[in-house]
């Protein structure tokens, strides 16, 4: 037993030398052949400010969008608001730029959240769309509103609808993210906190 004991440090001993030596030669090589780091650089470049990617701006008062979705023909891009509403990109020649797809009750109820007004109070008055999803089977839109809850509206949108502020009797503070199962249409979310809600801001644009 006493012999195996040591054959079995020696081992030990071997693998060590041998990893503290691959170690060094790894960093030797590494010092002698650097990456060519402004070769990555270029290539990140290329494809990230190339002439194919362009700038796509939101009409005022609209600001912040957040999470992109496209619908089951590949229409979009979709994407939430500061001001509570949901947009649609339409790049066809009879209309090119961003139209309103959703909006939720708040807008219908409370005077600040009209789409043309230049005191918006996004967050706390008008609900914060924060995560967007279709189940493609139904062509149904489901919506994490950070204020709101989930909400879902058809294909044709207009008027979102709440499905759920609460579960197992404790309110949803700062809905974020949601998907879909698409084989089943089990919808999945986030809930950030059942504490804190989003920071609630006026901002004049």
């Amino acid at each position: 037993a006493p012999l195996l004991l040591k054959l079995m440090d020696m081992e030990e001993a071997r693998q060590c030398r041998s990893a503290i030596f691959l170690t060094s030669f790894l960093s030797l090589a590494f010092l002698i052949w650097p990456i060519p780091m402004p070769a990555a650089t270029k290539e990140m470049r290329s494809i990230y400010a190339g002439t194919r990617v362009k700038l796509v701006r939101l009409g005022r008062p609209a600001f912040g969008p957040e999470s992109l979705a496209f619908d089951h023909r590949g229409g979009g891009p979709y994407t939430g608001v500061s001001n509570g509403r949901i947009l649609q990109w339409k790049g066809n020649r009879r209309h090119l730029g961003w139209t309103e797809f959703a909006h939720n009750y708040k807008h219908r109820t409370v005077v600040e959240c009209a789409a043309k007004k230049k005191l918006v109070e996004p967050d706390g008055s008008c609900g914060r769309p924060l995560g967007l999803q279709f189940h493609r089977a139904s062509g149904d839109m489901y919506i994490a509103d950070a204020y709101l809850g989930l909400m879902r509206v058809g294909r044709g949108g207009g008027l979102a609808e709440v499905v759920a502020t609460e579960a197992g009797g404790v309110p949803f503070k700062f809905l974020n993210g949601v998907d879909i199962d698409q084989e089943t249409g089990d919808v999945y979310f986030t809930d950030s906190s059942t504490i804190y809600q989003r920071r609630t801001k006026t901002m004049r644009r």
